[in-house]
């Protein structure tokens, strides 16, 4: 039918103009938080096989009752809660896709705070430190932050000395080398604490390298996924476009939604390719058991596509708040 392929072709238009920006995903698949609440649990729940699994269970009874349409009638209601978990299907795989292209950043992935960027900046260092030990007081008790408040205390009795007796220097001269020491004086205690505060730092990010080595999605390349996740998009948007087109009560619906329902196999071929896909790339890292790695992966994507739903329910939740 030209007028249903015209539709499936201009929704998959409007799909991918939206798809680098979450908050136009959100808009385009009318999401808000009460849908998107049962979503966030369900992927909770995904302990199996994570995101691959969590997408199954929604295509599953999409296409039960897709088939069903070849013995009986179903309602338009029917009809709109599939097209529903559609929207939520391909929503999920399109945050895969942010991810895989690195237009999403994983959560475990911390920014660089102003600090450890700006290591000349003293007032800035100054400023981290004492946040983080007030923040946590046995923050302290690291060698480098003991080394940073004992220049600091150095600096603070300097500087009142100066201030003491800078009013006493009469001549010229005297005042010129008095300042002049004191100006060594304080940039050796600069120096220190710079010098401390970049071991801190150092030893942080090994840390976190140890943290960012235990999360399996930091070692892969899921940029070779992404053919596949856009195959599975469009997929999943066709069969969208048909129960969207059938919704209108056009001609001949009956018909194409009973052949959109043939699509299961393909449809599931795609996830199951999607867990070969991760195998493929744990095999690479020479793991020992690359199909439990593979499980992982799917895993911790469910978490991180479920901490993504979490925000936008949250920034949902806040801006009636900002508005009044």
């Amino acid at each position: 039918m030209h007028e249903l392929n015209n539709r499936i072709s201009g929704d998959w238009v409007d799909i991918t103009k939206s798809a680098l920006k979450i908050s136009e995903l959100v808009d385009y698949f009318n999401l808000d938080g009460e849908k998107l609440n049962r979503h966030v649990t369900g992927l909770k729940f995904a302990v199996e096989s994570g995101i691959a699994e969590y997408k199954t269970s929604l295509l599953n009874p999409l296409f039960t009752t897709l088939e069903e349409m070849k013995f009986k009638s179903l309602s338009f209601d029917e009809l709109r809660e599939k097209n529903n978990d559609l929207n939520i299907i391909i929503f999920l795989v399109l945050l895969q896709r942010l991810f895989a292209s690195g237009s999403l950043g994983f959560s475990f992935t911390k920014e660089e705070n102003p600090a450890a960027r700006n290591q000349n900046d003293i007032n800035l260092i100054i400023a981290d430190v004492l946040a983080r030990i007030k923040e946590n007081p046995e923050y302290k008790n690291k060698q480098a932050v003991k080394m940073i408040l004992t220049q600091i205390f150095i600096y603070k009795r300097e500087r009142e000395t100066m201030k003491k007796l800078s009013p006493n220097i009469k001549d010229k001269k005297k005042a010129e080398s008095f300042y002049r020491n004191f100006k060594a004086t304080f940039a050796n205690i600069f120096e220190n604490i710079q010098k401390n505060y970049s071991i801190l730092i150092n030893e942080e990010k090994r840390e976190s390298l140890k943290d960012i080595e235990k999360n399996i999605l930091a070692n892969i390349n899921l940029k070779e996924l992404l053919p596949l996740y856009t195959k599975q998009a469009r997929e999943f948007a066709r069969i969208r476009s048909i129960l969207s087109f059938a919704l209108e009560d056009k001609y001949k619906t009956r018909e194409v939604i009973v052949n959109a329902a043939g699509q299961k196999e393909l449809c599931l071929k795609l996830i199951d390719q999607e867990i070969a896909a991760y195998k493929k790339l744990c095999t690479a890292l020479d793991v020992p058991k690359p199909g439990e790695y593979a499980l992982r992966v799917s895993l911790a994507l469910a978490v991180e596509v479920g901490l993504i739903l979490e925000k936008i329910i949250q920034k949902e939740e806040a801006e009636p708040e900002a508005e009044e």
